[in-house]
């Protein structure tokens, strides 16, 4: 009869039409996000804990311990190491919390929250890294005690037109960036905080390549610090500002402490000098500093001409404060370079 339902049909309990009723298997996916993992996670999970059980071999070897910074002021940065970590970590959050109220009806919950959990193990990974990049740091004077400052500095000496290049750019810098002398060390932080913030929202195309390859940099850096290593050209003259001086002094009595004490020197005082090690070659405020620009330009983000000129400053400031030698900025340019091929082979889907 026109309009009635089959008795298979009727017996099935399906109408032609109506949903299929869930499964077993469809009722334990109901709710459950399916989330791909980020290109990028196995390599930097791996790195990581190979770069944990280098640290923790050299020392095992040579006896350097492992410390926990109680700097209450860096001198190398001029306040305390945490406020950067939970400016960065706070601010991403509350910015994520406003985002996701913003695009609540475009975005699902459950993919707002994936990004969320990834994200915060890149940062968990991050900051192991840089806990154990600062110590190989401190260890540098212990593992390989030559330094090559003079063939460095005679580099200089021969290229001093390229020297006398960066003055004329810092003087013109100058004038309009008053404070350009202490943007060196919070140039680079704000750069890897910006990059944090706008790389996380959005499409997040080159998101995880930007996070892979700036701890990659942080992982590989602080082991080229080992094969010829420097302290850096302000130990043969003064840079432009007297508090960089005084600074960069302090951080170099601490030097020659662990030089010439050892072991000794680091038990007793390896956590005040956490975060103000030396070391010059190369100058891995230049590799993170091309790796995070070159992904904002990549990534098509609004602060990368932002990127760009703040890159430009640290390479400036980094020659005429005195930081690094003339050599020291090709190899951390090199070193991004690197990097950046390894990230983009490996985080190409």
């Amino acid at each position: 009869m026109e309009g009635s339902i089959p008795l298979q049909q009727k017996a099935s309990g399906v109408e032609r039409g109506a949903p299929e009723a869930p499964g077993p298997r469809a009722r334990v996916r109901l709710g459950v996000p399916k989330i791909a993992t980020p290109p990028g996670t196995v390599l930097v999970g791996a790195a990581c804990v190979g770069f944990v059980v280098v640290a923790a071999v050299i020392s095992l070897i040579t006896g350097a311990p492992f410390v926990l910074p109680t700097e209450s002021v860096s001198p190398a940065l001029g306040f305390n190491y945490a406020f950067p970590v939970a400016i960065g970590i706070g601010g991403y959050f509350l910015a994520q919390v406003f985002y996701r109220l913003v695009r609540r009806a475009r975005q699902p919950r459950s993919s707002w929250r994936a990004h969320l959990a990834w994200d915060g193990y890149f940062v968990v990974l991050f900051i192991v890294v840089i806990f154990v990049h600062f110590h190989i740091k401190m260890w540098v004077p212990i593992i390989n005690p030559e330094l090559f400052d003079d063939t460095y500095y005679a580099i200089d000496n021969h290229l001093g037109v390229l020297l006398s290049v960066f003055g004329w750019l810092h003087s013109e810098l100058v004038l309009f960036l008053p404070v350009a002398d202490s943007l060196y060390q919070t140039g680079l932080l704000a750069m890897l905080i910006l990059a944090f913030w706008f790389h996380g929202f959005g499409g997040r195309v080159w998101h995880y390549h930007n996070l892979t390859s700036i701890i990659l940099v942080e992982i590989i850096g602080p082991l080229t610090y080992l094969i010829a290593p420097a302290v850096g050209p302000f130990i043969y003259e003064s840079g432009p500002y007297a508090e960089t001086t005084a600074a960069q002094q302090v951080m170099y009595q601490s030097f020659q402490g662990i030089r010439q004490y050892g072991v000794g020197w680091l038990n007793e005082h390896g956590g005040g000098y956490f975060t103000s090690p030396l070391a010059a070659m190369p100058s891995l405020h230049v590799a993170a500093g091309w790796v995070l620009t070159y992904y904002a330009i990549k990534a098509r983000l609004v602060i990368a001409p932002v990127m760009l000129c703040v890159f430009g400053m640290l390479v400036v400031d980094s020659i005429v404060l005195r930081w690094h030698y003339l050599i020291d900025i090709p190899m951390g340019l090199l070193l991004a370079v690197v990097t950046i091929g390894i990230t983009n082979r490996v985080c190409r889907r």
